[in-house]
């Protein structure tokens, strides 16, 4: 179990949940440049590349000065994120092993030269809110509503599982995404802000995710919940 992650602390009930397991939470700072139900979203604002290189918004003090005591290699980022869509999301990319799937135009800059330096292939893909859009089961196996992602995915010889949009409360949208609700809190767990069956899909998420070895905890028995995931520092 992994003792810290990084994540929205606005639902209290999911931060007890996790303080509950051992875990301490690790609050984002609000960007006040990006639209207020997903300003706070750590999907939105940062992005491991690797387990020591973490690209993060400049806004992200808090974040930014934990990540050093562990000799993490710290991006800071000045790119100029604004509130409308594409210009909210330069950190929002899926890195997935030697993979990465973004829409490559608004990608942040040195996310882009990351890639490059470590021969990294970029995915180039319509729906600009890659890692929201996605649960990571493991860097072989994502769960998606995203036909364009899954399309790509697949080419990277990835196994994806095609889930319906919906089911998913976000305040201010009519939806929320699935990687939004989730983060992996163990090498083997995977933690879901609320109940994965209130989802039309969710015995195919559950059967999903025990094929590939992982488990899974439900944090409450609510629908589940798009709070810009859940990042783990390992």
């Amino acid at each position: 179990m992994y003792n810290k992650v990084i994540c929205s602390t606005r639902y209290a009930h999911i931060v007890k949940s996790l303080n509950d397991m051992g875990i301490e939470v690790i609050n984002t700072n609000i960007c006040k440049s990006l639209q207020s139900p997903v300003c706070d979203h750590a999907d939105m604002l940062i992005n491991f590349l690797d387990n020591k290189t973490v690209v993060c918004h400049i806004s992200q003090e808090n974040i930014i000065n934990i990540l050093k005591q562990y000799s993490a290699n710290v991006i800071i980022s000045e790119t100029v994120l604004k509130e409308n869509y594409p210009f909210d999301i330069p950190f929002n990319c899926l890195v997935l092993g030697e993979n990465v799937f973004a829409n490559e135009r608004y990608m942040d800059s040195y996310i882009k030269q990351w890639c490059t330096d470590n021969n990294i292939k970029i995915w180039n893909v319509k729906q600009g809110y890659t890692r929201c859009s996605v649960c990571v089961v493991n860097d072989k196996a994502i769960i998606t509503a995203d036909k364009t992602i899954k399309t790509a995915a697949v080419k990277a010889g990835i196994d994806v599982l095609l889930i319906n949009n919906g089911d998913i409360f976000i305040n201010g949208y009519d939806y929320g995404f699935i990687g939004g609700c989730c983060g992996n809190i163990a090498d083997d767990l995977i933690a879901f802000t609320g109940d994965i069956f209130t989802h039309k899909d969710g015995e195919d998420i559950s059967r999903f995710i025990l094929s590939h070895n992982k488990k899974y905890i439900c944090l409450s028995k609510d629908k589940l919940i798009d709070i810009g995931g859940i990042i783990p520092i390992k």
